[in-house]
């Protein structure tokens, strides 16, 4: 009975329909394990894992579910109480659905009714995944094309009638049936209750075999890496091993094995009986396929269990097991006629058949069974082998199985014979000994004596064996055969059933099968099984090619181990290769000896068995293939004599061996050219054909005098030489007569080599080098391994001609193979040879890649410079007929290795080196090949590759796997052209590059695949890819919370489409059926401190990019109970780093400071929104946690100048080729912090390595100082990357600061760190100048914050002197400041400067008021009424150099544009404000009267006013759009400030300022009759009139007085127009025209234009009214009549306030904010200013006159 359900094998009820907690499927937990990784790190898994119901299920895998039971319905109807679940028919989900459906489930399938609920609830949750997975519906599809084009989604060039949403030919009767009807859902319940089935037995086998390999690890003193596979899933294997041990003292898994056969027995049986749903409501015949299916791979699944088991090192399963199986499987013949009733099973049938055949064999523990027949044991328990029943029943099933001729019963069925032979064998020795011991002599041989106890008690022993085994044998022999059993079924099994061939075929299958780890273990034990059964049979057999073949399929079972680059399975069984080399009693000198022996007679068998034990052997000490042994030396030589050759003479032997020796050096190889004096048989002439005047100098050849022995009596004899040579140099030397440049041939044979024997050597030296390089990689690093490879190919190449290498052979054999490919395609053997010849290239490539490039470069492989092109046509014409691409799938790995050494010695190309050995005459990374070449090598294999890569959708494939194989090396090499290309900074042009060699190939494919075209073909591929990937959903990220992806973006994070919420919104209904990824993301992060913290960047930045994109995603943040005071909580709890701290301590803060800044930028975006909606109480709480911010968020200090310095200068001295910048990461290349964040570390090692000064000594190499650097520029990172995050959320806070007061010290400092952190710096210019900038623009934004609240807070008031500083400090030339490259700078420097003194202008306003009466415009005071300012000198300072010599230094460039020729774009008219605002600025400060005389000074020294006086008279020629006199305004403006000082005034009248302002062009435009009012073009110059020039006579006459008033009048008379209009400005009888339709309306500069007369007239009044002497004229304007329309203005406040009218954006400001003064009567801002001056201007008026 099954324990109750865990908490984590299935949560509470309520959890997983929330979506708090998920159910994990058997599935899903496969899948985890194969990823060792994934299982290491994932807890869930192991929880999982480890429930007790897990656990209990894997206990017995073959029936993992409970019959329903009263105690499974009562847990049932507890689970889903509605104490425990909530039914809510409107909710995502409906419960009484579910339990309707998992009864249903229970009773169809006959499981508890738990179990049954588990799986409809799994059901309920991958719903969405399923639905996806079914495919488009036709709405969708149409959809899809609309948006796609029908032209791109149609039809394909190479298939024209192939569309890429085309419907299935085979139209399942279920395709029409809605998703969500019950009959589809039922379906799937039913298909997920057969997958959980499957994969508990998947599970069960994946932690037995890990536990076994642990087990065996430990057996033989390995350790066991706990970061491959988790030392827990060990735990687990070994747990489930033990529980299925017993105490049987006869077998250790009787149980288990039982159970397995019964479990079998089960299945087959349900395959007959049928699953019984057909008749259920919801059955079809469909769904009986998919049950059929299952049950067969449920079988071979349990097939694959009971191996494992019974291959463990164990003893002996028990008899009745034994029994069981063998009466199963003969019940079944062997499965050899096993027929499916659906052909689509029929792919699984050799599998199942192969599992049983090795089963069967397995079982019988041939080794075991055969060692217990030679011992003295009689132990009737010890093995099956002794028990009569047991054996005589098994004797009868083989005797039948060998009368049918049961193939599949071969492997057994041999093992039987070999036992009953060996049975044979040991009884008849054993009579033999107990005859001697009977009639034994009184003495022994040795002289003992023969005593009679110890005699008697031999006899005895032996008798008793014996007895036992002849009643065994009598058993095996006793049967109806009428020729002896034993022989017949030795003959059966090996002439009858071919088992030899049958051998290899299962290792075919077993080979093809073999996907997952799991795939290769079964394979690698079955191997090892069939070569102990090809071991056992040796001595009763002899050599044989089947034996042979049998054991290169064994030996050579491993196909995805070849190759130098390709991974090895991790596995702790041996391999049969290393079995076979270690066995020197019979494998060994049977096999590999005879091979020998026969060498090179038999060539081909000699030649496959050296190629498969060189693909899996070790090396020796020097690194050698231990195969090589064999090919430097060996002392045998067969081959074939012609029958003309006499030069040899008989021995007599005493053992009759034919013995011969040689009387003539006899040469290996007949040369062609004199075979035309072959024909005489005279001894001279007979000397001259063998070797005419001796060997040829370096001719292999067998010395006179060599013994030999024929192995025949006939001619032409056989015979086999003791001649000691190398069979290596022989080879290479028989290679090259394949050449048809070759004028030599084998002597033996008379002809050149065939394509078979040409194939093999070549594959026999790539295996030699493949393994050289494999072994000695692992062992001895690879300098190591490249230099044993490279000694093969001396070998190889010692005996061939001077000017010929085994290299040059083998490539020249290529390019022949090419030219006969293309004359006839699909000639014999040829494509073979080309094949192999590009493994050898391949495999060349890392071991000596200058040999492959220029060979390759002049190669007709490729089109390049318009020649060659035979890759394509060979494929075209020849691989595509057949369907079989070994050839292009070779031609794809060239490539790939290609592209990986152009890129690997790209550095080391450059470098000059010399060794000293023929195949390193050259460095090893040279290519010799200049980089030119290369890149047309590269661009043309990639232009033949794209188009494969276009077309192969349609090409025919025998084995789906070589398509799969070739589109993934395609597009994996694609991928790595374009990273290495685009990868890395370097330089903006490609080809200059470190990469270079590979920007035409880069550049190739940026063309085809991102062309503007319409042709669709080049994305046509990609299409189909992501076409087949989109029903296979993978995890969400951060590239779903963009607005790039709409529709997809609002599924993932609400769980629903828009439709769907539309829909719901009508029904009133909720749409969610799980947790939202949004809320999933917020939950996680609520446990923030807990969360790995890569785990937590992703989440944060998800978060972020959601919140950023669609805002209301702010509503879940919002609402979330824990998020925000967790992600205030972390912020508030950073602590900075300690000095000193280790690199791991900095990498853990840089990674800190990352979700720190994505925190701030979450809180800021959270904060704004919340301003919206006006509440804002969270501040409250986030107030104290911003020390960490505040201290550390703005200072970018991390940077370690020295060591990126140092690093730079000697990088580059030692590498001279390349700088650091070859290495640098584009966003291509994005690395998390740490050792390889910015300098790609890896892709440095892989250029760099060649270099001891790289890899280094004691932490003192290159590479350890780049990682350095990486972890410095990490931490540098982080920083900018806080400062801008804190930028954000210091922004947002300062909105909020007249709220919370608190804020203006934390802000207040964060400002003058800023500007601080801007004056010293020891970074890069360019790194500086951008930290610069971001510095600058936050410090700007929070100072206008703290100015608009008018903080009066220490911290507020110091900013001045903190600002000043960073001006001063800046490197500016005050001369050239606004015109030199940092001009931007230095502006938002001086609105800065200018936003701090607002704190000491507050600071005593209330006691520095200006004067009431509003007698003058400017800033200055009447008079001053504190002490000098603390800052006096400060300010002095700021007025010379940043005022005085900034407004000269405008003015100068002003009016050398105003010379050029050229118009100019230049626009100073914000810097003259900037200047302006400062000037008037100083002079608010209390205090600062005291300094007039200085200012004035200063002023005067910089001939200001005479700069501003001549800005103001060549103004016009400066005028900008719509002839807008901007510059006479700001120069105005600016005199105006001046004037405000009175020694500056006096001197601007004693300058005649009036005059000079009088003479200016500009001024004309107030004496034309059509005047400038308000409305009047330019409108600028009514500003001038009314801002400037009036307010400027106010305060010219209020400095000096009496003395300018007549000047001032005169000056002011000059223009009467404008006087006039002034004074008629508040008439009521201007009537709007369509001419003029402002016409009576009044502005806020007529009130002020108004005042300014007013005042003005009064006071020339009072001076004419006291001056003596001199006349002073009146003002042409009328008093009287403008007193009397301001009256009336004033009384008939409705009239006025109707015809009010503002004329600027500020204006319009100002009539939508509220009066200052509550009860004025005005109804706005700009009503109460414009009454203000009317009212001042109405008092000046009514002042009397003389008083």
């Amino acid at each position: 009975m099954a324990p109750v359900a865990g908490p984590s094998y299935f949560p509470p009820l309520d959890k997983c329909l929330s979506g708090e907690c998920s159910l994990i499927s058997w599935e899903t937990a496969y899948d985890v394990i194969l990823d060792h990784e994934g299982a290491r790190q994932s807890a869930v898994l192991k929880s999982f894992l480890s429930d007790d119901t897990s656990v209990e299920i894997l206990r017995q895998p073959w029936d993992p579910f409970q019959q329903p039971s009263t105690q499974s319905k009562s847990s049932f109807e507890t689970k889903t109480a509605a104490i425990h679940v909530t039914p809510s028919e409107n909710g995502h989900y409906n419960i009484n659905e579910i339990k309707e459906d998992a009864l249903w489930l229970s009773k169809e399938t006959k499981i508890d009714e738990v179990a049954a609920l588990r799986i409809t609830i799994l059901e309920w949750q991958g719903r969405p995944t399923a639905q996806l997975r079914s495919g488009f519906t036709e709405e969708e599809a149409i959809s899809i094309q609309d948006v796609a084009g029908a032209s791109t989604l149609g039809a394909s060039t190479f298939m024209p009638k192939s569309s890429l949403l085309a419907a299935p030919q085979k139209v399942s009767s279920q395709d029409a049936i809605p998703f969500s009807s019950l009959e589809q859902r039922r379906l799937r319940l039913l298909q997920l209750y057969l997958s959980e089935r499957l994969h508990i037995l998947k599970v069960g086998e994946a932690v037995i075999v890990t536990a076994m390999a642990d087990e065996k690890d430990v057996a033989s003193g390995a350790s066991n890496d706990e970061t491959v596979v988790p030392s827990w899933i060990r735990e687990l294997g070994r747990a489930l091993i033990e529980f299925h041990a017993t105490d049987s003292s006869t077998a250790k898994k009787p149980s288990f094995l039982s159970h397995g056969v019964r479990a079998l027995q089960v299945r087959l049986d349900n395959l007959d009986n049928g699953s019984g749903w057909c008749s259920a409501e919801a059955g079809n015949l469909e769904v009986e396929d998919v049950w059929a299916q299952n049950q067969i791979t449920e079988t071979v699944l349990i097939m694959r269990l009971l191996f494992i088991h019974i291959d463990a090192p164990s003893g002996f399963a028990s008899s009745a097991v034994i029994l069981a199986w063998y009466r199963f499987i003969h019940k079944y013949d062997f499965f050899s006629n096993f027929q499916p009733t659906n052909p689509s099973q029929q792919e699984l049938v050799p599998l199942l058949q192969s599992l049983m055949a090795i089963i069967s064999l397995c079982l019988l523990k041939l080794p075991q069974a055969l060692e217990q027949l030679t011992t003295d044991s009689v132990d009737r328990s010890s093995s099956y082998v002794l028990d009569l029943q047991c054996t005589n029943e098994l004797n009868t099933i083989f005797i039948e199985a060998a009368s049918q001729g049961a193939v599949t019963a071969s492997l057994a069925l041999f093992a039987w014979s070999i036992i009953a032979q060996t049975l044979r064998g040991v009884v008849s020795d054993g009579r033999a000994e107990r005859n001697q011991l009977v009639a034994g002599p009184e003495f022994m041989e040795d002289g003992s004596s023969n005593r009679e106890a110890p005699r008697q008690l031999s006899i005895q022993g032996t008798a008793a064996r014996l007895n036992r085994l002849e009643e065994v044998l009598e058993a095996i022999t006793d049967t109806p055969l009428e020729e002896d059993p034993i022989e017949f079924m030795a003959n059966s099994a090996v002439n009858g059933s071919r088992v030899y061939e049958v051998i290899a075929a299962l290792s075919e299958t077993l080979a093809s099968s073999s996907d997952t780890v799991m795939d290769h273990d079964i394979g690698l034990r079955a191997r090892l099984g069939m070569l102990e059964l090809i071991r056992t049979s040796l001595p009763l057999t002899r050599y044989s090619p089947d034996i042979l073949l049998a054991t290169l399929a064994v030996l050579d079972g491993d196909p995805g181990s070849r190759g130098v680059h390709s991974e090895q399975t991790s596995t702790a069984l041996s391999s049969p290769v290393d079995v076979f080399l270690q066995d020197t009693e019979v494998l060994v000198p049977q096999l590999l000896q005879q091979s020998q022996l026969r060498y090179p007679f038999e060539m081909i068998p000699y030649l496959k068995l050296l190629r498969a034990l060189s693909d899996g052997c070790g090396v020796d000490k020097e690194g050698n293939p231990v195969v090589m042994r064999l090919l430097e030396a060996t002392s045998n030589l067969t081959q074939v004599l012609p029958t003309e050759f006499q030069a040899y003479e008989p021995i007599p032997e005493d053992d009759n061996q034919n013995c011969i020796r040689l009387l003539e050096d006899l040469n290996l190889f007949f040369e062609t050219k004199r075979r035309a004096s072959v024909l005489p048989r005279d001894s001279k002439q007979s000397q001259a054909l063998w070797r005419p005047g001796g060997p040829e100098e370096g001719a292999m050849f067998i010395p006179r005098g060599t013994i030999g022995y024929a192995l025949n009596n006939s001619r032409p004899f056989v015979v086999t030489w003791r001649h000691e040579h190398s069979p290596l140099q022989y080879l290479a030397n028989l290679l090259s007569t394949a050449l048809r440049s070759s004028d030599r041939v084998d002597f033996a044979t008379r002809a050149a080599i065939d394509r078979e024997t040409v194939s093999e050597i070549v594959g026999l030296l790539t295996a030699l080098l493949t393994s050289s390089l494999k072994a000695t990689k692992a062992s001895h690093g690879e300098s190591r391994s490249t230099m044993a490879a490279q000694r093969v190919l001396e070998e190889a190449s010692d005996g061939l001609e001077r000017n010929k290498d085994i290299v040059t052979v083998i490539f020249d054999i290529f390019e022949q193979e090419l030219e006969d490919q293309l004359e006839r395609p699909g000639l014999n053997g040829s494509l073979e040879v080309l094949i192999n010849c590009l493994r050898f290239m391949h495999t060349l490539l890392a071991v000596l890649p200058g040999r492959v490039w220029p060979l390759l470069t002049r190669s007709h492989l490729l089109e390049v410079d318009g020649s060659g092109g035979s890759l394509a046509v060979i494929v075209t014409s020849t691989e595509m007929m057949i369907g079989r691409y070994e050839f292009l799938t070779g031609a794809v790995r060239v490539f790939e290795a290609l592209v990986e050494d152009a890129i690997l010695h790209a550095v080391a190309r450059k470098a000059t080196t010399k060794e000293l050995t023929r195949f390193s005459s050259t460095p090893v990374s040279a290519s010799g090949t200049s980089d030119k070449v290369m890149s047309k090598v590269l661009f043309a294999f990639q232009r033949t590759l794209v188009d494969v890569f276009q077309s192969i959708s349609s090409w025919k494939f025998v084995d789906t796997r070589d398509k799969l194989e070739i589109n993934i090396r395609i597009l994996t090499t694609f991928d790595r052209v374009l990273r290495y290309t685009y990868g890395f900074v370097d330089t903006p042009d490609a080809s200059q590059k470190i990469t270079g060699v590979l920007a035409s190939a880069a550049n190739y494919l940026i063309d085809v695949f991102l062309s503007a075209s319409s042709n669709d073909l080049p994305s046509r591929p990609i299409l189909n890819i992501l076409y087949t990937g989109i029903t296979t959903p993978g995890p969400a990220n951060t590239g779903s919370a963009t607005r790039s992806q709409q529709w997809f973006a609002i599924y993932i994070l609400t769980g629903s489409t828009p439709r769907d919420s539309l829909r719901s919104a009508d029904k009133g209904t909720a749409t969610g059926r799980s947790k939202p990824l949004i809320t999933y993301a917020l939950d996680q992060l609520s446990s923030i401190q807990q969360l790995d913290s890569r785990r937590a960047i992703a989440l944060l930045e998800f978060v972020s990019l959601t919140q950023n994109h669609w805002p209301w995603a702010m509503n879940d943040v919002r609402k979330h109970p824990k998020f925000l005071s967790s992600v205030m909580d972390y912020i508030g709890g950073l602590v900075p780093l300690k000095s000193q701290a280790n690199p791991e301590a900095v990498v853990r803060l840089s990674t800190e400071n990352r979700m720190a800044a994505y925190s701030s930028e979450i809180l800021a975006m959270y904060l704004h929104e919340a301003r919206q909606i006006g509440d804002v109480s969270m501040v409250k709480d986030l107030i104290p946690k911003l020390s960490y911010l505040r201290d550390h968020g703005v200072t970018v200090s991390g940077y370690n100048s020295s060591l990126h310095a140092n690093l730079k200068r000697n990088f580059e001295s030692k590498f001279p080729n390349c700088t650091l910048s070859s290495f640098k990461r584009t966003p291509l290349m994005r690395a998390g912090f740490g050792s390889s964040y910015v300098y790609d570390l890896g892709f440095a090692n892989k250029l760099l390595s060649f270099s001891p000064a790289w890899t280094g000594s004691r932490n003192q190499g290159f590479s350890v100082e780049v990682a350095r650097a990486n972890i410095n520029l990490s931490l540098v990172e982080s920083q900018v990357m806080l400062l801008k995050g804190w930028k954000l959320l210091a922004i947002e806070l300062s909105n909020v600061i007249g709220q919370e007061p608190r804020l203006q010290k934390q802000l207040a400092k964060t400002i003058a760190d800023c500007l601080s952190a801007n004056t010293v710096s020891n970074m890069p210019h360019g790194i500086f100048k951008s930290l610069v900038h971001i510095r600058v623009d936050l410090a700007f934004i929070l100072i206008q914050k703290l100015a608009g609240v008018k903080s009066q807070e220490p911290e507020a008031v110091s900013l001045f002197l903190v600002a000043w500083e960073t001006v001063r400090t800046s490197g500016q030339d005050f001369e050239i400041a606004f015109a030199g490259e940092g001009a931007d700078y230095y502006r938002i420097l001086l609105r800065i400067l200018f936003l701090s003194l607002q704190a000491h202008v507050h600071s005593s306003i209330s006691n520095a008021q200006a004067t009431s009466n509003g007698a003058s415009k400017s800033s200055a005071s009447q008079g001053p009424v504190h002490s000098a300012p603390a800052i006096a000198s400060q300010l002095l300072e700021i007025l010379t150099k940043v005022v005085a010599v900034g407004f000269r230094a405008i003015c100068t460039q002003l009016h050398e544009l105003s010379t050029e020729s050229s118009n100019s774009s230049a626009d100073f008219t914000s810097d003259f404000v900037l200047l302006t605002a400062l000037l008037q600025t100083i002079l608010r400060i209390p205090g600062t009267g005291h300094l007039y005389s200085q200012i004035a000074m200063i002023f005067a020294n910089n001939n200001t006013v005479r700069y501003a006086t001549s800005l103001f008279s060549w103004s016009d020629r400066l005028a900008l759009a719509n002839r807008n006199p901007i510059y006479g305004e700001l120069s105005i403006l600016f005199l105006l400030e001046l004037s405000s000082i009175p020694l500056v005034a006096q001197q601007l009248a004693v300058e005649g300022i009036l005059s000079q302002l009088s003479i200016a062009n500009i001024s004309n435009y107030f004496r034309r009759p059509n005047v400038m009012g308000p409305f009047d073009e330019p409108t600028r110059m009514f500003s001038v009139w009314t801002r400037g020039i009036l307010p400027l006579c106010l305060n010219v006459l209020s400095s000096v007085g009496a003395p300018i008033a007549e000047e001032i009048v005169a000056f002011l008379n000059q223009f009467p127009t404008q006087l006039s209009r002034a004074a008629t400005a508040f008439e009521n009888r201007a009537v709007p025209t369509r001419q003029q339709p402002l016409a009576g309306s009044i502005t806020l500069g007529i009130a002020s234009e108004t005042h300014s007369l007013a005042l003005i007239s009064l006071v020339v009044e009072q001076f004419r009214m006291v001056a003596t002497g001199v006349e002073i004229p009146s003002l042409n304007w009328d008093r009287a009549g403008v007193k009397e329309d301001v009256e009336a203005l004033v009384k008939g406040r409705r009239g006025l306030r109707e015809r009010i009218i503002p004329t600027n954006e500020r204006e319009a400001e100002m009539t939508k904010a509220k009066p200052v003064v509550q009860g004025s009567g005005s109804e706005n801002k700009l009503e109460e200013r414009i009454m203000q001056d009317l009212a001042a201007a109405l008092e000046c008026l009514n002042a009397p006159i003389g008083t």
